[in-house]
């Protein structure tokens, strides 16, 4: 906001922005496994890998230069679905078999993972492009 950002400044704060994502989808898997729901627990690891897949993606295609921005899945959504989740399972009470909370872990694993193909093909066709004009 102040005009002094710095590249460092922006690594870091992304990767910051990484770790917090993963440290509260560690925490729903975390009550998922101890409210013996294995189901959901699983899923809930696959969401935080397909998660950082995302992230992921989009930095080795810019490491490439190749472009990745592509997809539903981005972090702002990734957070809010997430976000929406946690405030929505708060209001309505957790439920032993299907609740808010596994409603949109299964919506974050989704698009995720949508998001995670997408970039790749995407990377993909820009490569090929580009070795195609070579």
């Amino acid at each position: 906001m102040s005009g002094k950002g710095t590249p460092f400044g922006a690594f870091l704060d992304s990767t910051l922005d990484r770790i917090g994502e993963g440290l509260t989808l560690a925490a729903v898997c975390f009550l998922f496994a101890d409210n013996d729901q294995p189901v959901n627990a699983a899923l809930c690891t696959f969401a935080v890998l397909a998660s950082v897949m995302v992230s992921y993606t989009r930095a080795r295609a810019e490491a490439l230069d190749a472009d990745a921005k592509v997809g539903f899945g981005s972090r702002p959504t990734r957070v809010a679905i997430l976000a929406a989740g946690l405030i929505l399972s708060g209001i309505f009470g957790y439920d032993e078999t299907v609740s808010v909370l596994s409603v949109s872990v299964w919506i974050l694993a989704a698009i995720s993972l949508v998001t995670t193909v997408q970039r790749i093909f995407a990377v993909r066709t820009a490569l090929n492009a580009r070795a195609d004009d070579v």
